[in-house]
């Protein structure tokens, strides 16, 4: 919640617009993408992980 407030501040400083409702939805799609890579590679790190501790 601390991100969104500084995001949210630092916007009204930079007299920045937020976004439409079709950039909001863009960029949510980026993250879910970005974030459905990111848990992909942690279960990648995880097998890669447990392999090492075997040897």
């Amino acid at each position: 919640m601390a991100s969104f407030e500084t995001a949210r501040r630092l916007r009204d400083d930079l007299e920045e617009q937020p976004l439409s409702a079709d950039q909001r939805i863009e960029w949510m799609e980026k993250l879910t993408k970005a974030n459905s890579t990111a848990e992909a590679s942690v279960g990648a790190l995880q097998q890669v992980d447990a392999l090492i501790l075997q040897l």
